[in-house]
């Protein structure tokens, strides 16, 4: 498992939910910007299986679309990879082409999205 977190709050329970669970030797924690850590390529070589995006919900939402599109561009999405992706409730999300929307969810003012990644050539 790889977690990306900036705020220092969330990286000191992350690490001490780790610890609880016992994966510390499964788990990394980058505590940087995932943006910058795709562009570097420090996210290793292993395709993600399960991709979780909660970023902020003043994030401009095509550069988390873009995210997804540079991962699969560098073979880091697995095969049928789920990508949920959490929103503001009322905001719209655009699914990259490769990406099929199997459910939403909403609880107030969140919502989140699960998606399919199916790969880009089956979307052609």
């Amino acid at each position: 498992m790889t977690f990306c977190e900036t705020d220092r709050f969330a990286l000191s329970a992350l690490h001490r939910n780790i610890a609880d669970l016992g994966v510390t030797e499964q788990t990394s924690v980058l505590a940087a910007d995932v943006f910058g850590i795709a562009r570097t390529g420090r996210l290793g070589d292993t395709p993600f299986a399960l991709l979780f995006l909660d970023p902020p919900y003043r994030i401009n939402k095509a550069e988390v679309t873009a995210l997804i599109v540079k991962l699969s561009a560098r073979g880091l999405l697995a095969p049928e990879a789920l990508i949920v992706w959490e929103r503001a409730t009322g905001e719209q999300v655009a699914w990259p082409a490769g990406c099929v929307l199997e459910q939403e969810n909403r609880y107030g003012s969140t919502t989140t999205e699960i998606a399919r990644w199916i790969g880009e050539e089956s979307t052609r």
